[in-house]
This record gives C-alpha cells, structure tokens and sequence, in this order.
C-alpha cells in the first residue's frame, strides 16, 4: 500500500470517528424525560373520543442521547365498541438546541416538533399543545 493512500485511509478514518461537539450544552440535557401530562392533565389523556374509538395516552418517554438523537415512544389504548387494544408506537430522529429551545428533527431538515428543555423538564410547544416531560432521576 503507498503511503499516500496509508495517509488517506487515517485521516478518513479519523475524520469518521469525530462527532459533532456535544460540549456542556448538549450533555446538560441528555437522559431520559417520561410523559408527564398533556395540556396540563395528568395521564391517562383522552385524545379523542367519537362513535368510532376513544384514544388515550397511557405513558410515553423521549431519550436524548449525547450524539444529538432522540427516541419517543408512547403507549395509547384505542376503546372500540367491542374491544380494547392498547398500541405502542415509536419516533426516532436528530434534536438541536439552542439555549433553553430545543426543535425535534425527522429525515428532512424540518423540524417536527420543538419546544423548552430544563435540566429537570422538557416541554413539547405545539399549536394548542403542551406536552410536558419530567427527566428520570439519575
């Protein structure tokens, strides 16, 4: 092998293992926020309720990890006239923050969802929406 492509291959390799900065900032506030209450009530939250189905939030969680990733997952049960199932969903992505604001990203540069970020609470802030999440203990 020629020593240029030696030199290539480490500094690719190099390259490849750094990250993006994850700093004070952004390890401030990684860990684990469990589903709190939606619009100020506390679970479970009836989501909808029409002829067809009642949907409930049951419990749910958002995890922010130090490489700026983020995982929720809630638990619904959707009341049927003949029957009760319950349904666990998933949502995965990229977070960004600014301060105290922090926007929720998918697979395009959009943002999802944003909202405020504490060391003790996430707040999700949507259009007639808030969310809000406590962070486990560590």
């Amino acid at each position: 092998m020629s020593n240029l492509l030696k030199i290539v291959l480490v500094t690719v390799l190099t390259l490849a293992g750094c990250k993006e900065a994850t700093g004070p900032v952004a390890t401030a506030f990684v860990g684990t926020y469990r589903l709190e209450s939606f619009n100020g009530a506390v679970l479970p939250y009836t989501l909808l309720i029409d002829a067809a189905v009642t949907v409930e939030v049951l419990n749910g969680a958002i995890a922010l990890d130090g490489d700026f990733g983020y995982v929720m997952n809630q638990t619904l049960r959707l009341t049927y006239p003949d029957s009760v199932r319950i349904r666990t969903s998933s949502l995965d992505g990229k977070y960004k923050v600014s301060g105290n604001a922090i926007a929720f990203f998918g697979g395009s540069e959009d943002a999802r969802f944003g909202g405020v970020v504490t060391d003790s609470m996430l707040t999700v802030v949507e259009p007639d929406l808030l969310i809000d999440f406590r962070r486990d203990a560590e």
